[in-house]
């Protein structure tokens, strides 16, 4: 009836036919970007077998879920302490599925290799934060322990640092108050620079939205406002700003006037051995000490006109 039937008789055409059909079927893993991880210390080890053998269970379901919707999940194994152990993963909230799972599997392998026979554990990645421990952690905010990175590279100018401010504050608010995510990105324009400000602020999805502000005006402070790039990540929160674009396009649209007005932000010193790498732990403790002692009352105002 007309119709061109394709005898597959030649060797060579279906040896093409393959190599065809694996060069659009193959795909290629993301390579996560490694931060950093927290394991708990030398002498807080676990030598519970079952609480091993669930950890071992909820890091291969953890990897498992990788393709949540929202890019967030958590879960426990285990009936009652000490063989419960509760875990979470959270990927950045512009990054696709695939990118996230290739980053939850590569966070779940490290945490094995790194964190062994640990009570606790969080490694953090460009692309995602994936922690466990002995002690629930759902809807609760986390910051006794986190770091902070920055560029060595500084813009010493005062507007600059107060452009800063206002901005990832403005971002928090949004990413507290918006949307489900609880992850906002924000840019603005510095014309005295000739610069893009790129900001971008996230919290597990399991947070209050008055708990997320208040975890992520923790990790303000700590950031370097007067280099050209700073982030802070706590298990709970994560705070960053950039001269260039290191998120997906523009993800938020303009945000309604904030549920929770930005305050003064306190702004301390540096460390006073500041490591040459760029990179700084931190704690909430320290925070304590140093934050009524050096803080000050700054304005949420526009650039001055260029004198």
């Amino acid at each position: 009836m007309g119709t061109n039937l394709l005898h597959l008789s030649s060797p060579s055409l279906v040896f093409l036919i393959i190599a065809i059909s694996g060069l659009f079927g193959h795909t290629t893993k993301a390579i996560p970007n490694f931060l950093d991880r927290e394991c708990e210390p030398e002498n807080k080890t676990s030598t519970n077998a079952t609480y091993q053998a669930n950890l071992n269970i909820l890091l291969s379901l953890l990897a498992s879920n990788s393709t949540a919707p929202n890019g967030f999940y958590n879960l426990s194994i285990g009936s009652e302490a000490p063989n419960i152990v509760y875990g979470l993963f959270l990927c950045r909230g512009d990054v696709r599925f695939d990118i996230c799972q290739d980053c939850v599997a590569a966070a779940r392998e490290n945490l094995l290799k790194y964190c062994p026979k640990k009570k606790v554990g969080t490694a953090y990645y460009d692309e995602c934060m994936l922690r466990f421990s002995n002690e629930y952690i759902f809807s609760t905010v986390t910051v006794d322990v986190g770091i902070a990175l920055w560029d060595e590279l500084s813009v010493p100018r005062n507007d600059f640092k107060q452009a800063v401010v206002e901005t990832v504050n403005q971002t928090a608010a949004q990413a507290a108050s918006g949307s489900a995510k609880k992850f906002a990105t924000k840019e603005a324009k510095l014309t005295q620079i000739n610069e893009t400000l790129y900001t971008l602020a996230q919290c597990t999805p399991d947070l209050s939205s008055a708990d997320c502000w208040n975890c992520l005006q923790i990790c303000i402070p700590s950031l370097h406002m007067q280099n050209k790039g700073s982030r802070v990540l706590y298990p709970s929160c994560t705070v960053r700003f950039e001269l260039y674009p290191f998120y997906f396009g523009s993800l938020t649209a303009p945000a309604p006037a904030p549920a929770f007005p930005p305050p003064p932000v306190a702004v301390h010193a540096p460390p006073p051995s500041r490591p040459t790498s760029g990179e700084q732990r931190i704690s909430t403790a320290l925070m304590a000490i140093l934050v009524p002692i050096t803080v000050s009352a700054l304005l949420f105002t526009a650039f001055p006109p260029p004198s």
